[in-house]
């Protein structure tokens, strides 16, 4: 179904088009790249709803549209392509490392109820001053490249706070008894 203004309320966004897929690749693979492919598309949707509103026309506007002679759409962000799948491998193995510690984290505390657990409390971000000089648009690109580095920093120390209070737990329950309604369980 074509995307028109009919179908929703903000303007058409002409350079978003769909990726074609091969057909001879794995179902796995599949379901993985049109994730990815769509994950773009909303990237690229919010992008060009960011530029409506800002009333920033695009650089290569032309090149989006395909030749009067081409059967199929081209292809947007080729070379950003590779960068957005690697970025999102990146963040579906960080999210399933997440998923692996608080599946232990859990499972501890069923086992051992006194267990303590410290819950990770993010330090809050300092707020960037704009510098003599610098346009608002600089200062926009600069705290928004800061912001994108202080998450990613804030990711990996949450991730190593839950590593490290797994070990902790891991410890202290193997020098602490089981849980009596585990150990009867364990018995039988």
């Amino acid at each position: 179904m074509a995307w028109t203004s009919h179908h929703h309320s903000w303007r058409v966004l002409p350079s978003i088009h769909i990726k074609e897929e091969p057909v001879a690749r794995s179902p796995a693979v599949s379901m993985f790249s049109s994730v990815i492919n769509a994950s773009a598309i909303q990237r690229r949707l919010a992008i060009e709803r960011r530029n409506l509103k800002r009333k920033i026309v695009p650089r290569r506007h032309h090149s989006t549209w395909p030749d009067k002679n081409s059967c199929s759409p081209i292809i947007v962000d080729v070379k950003n392509t590779k960068n957005r799948e690697s970025a999102a491998a990146y963040r579906e193995k960080r999210d399933r490392k997440m998923k692996v510690i608080l599946a232990e984290i859990h499972r501890i505390q069923a086992a051992h109820p006194s267990v303590a657990f410290d819950d990770w409390i993010p330090a809050k971000l300092p707020k960037s001053e704009r510098h003599e000089g610098e346009s608002k648009e600089d200062y926009r690109r600069r705290t928004n490249r800061e912001s994108a580095a202080g998450s990613r920093e804030q990711q990996k120390e949450k991730l190593m706070h839950y590593t490290q209070q797994v070990i902790r737990m891991r410890e202290f329950t193997s020098t602490a008894p089981c849980d009596d309604s585990r150990r009867d369980v364990q018995t039988q």
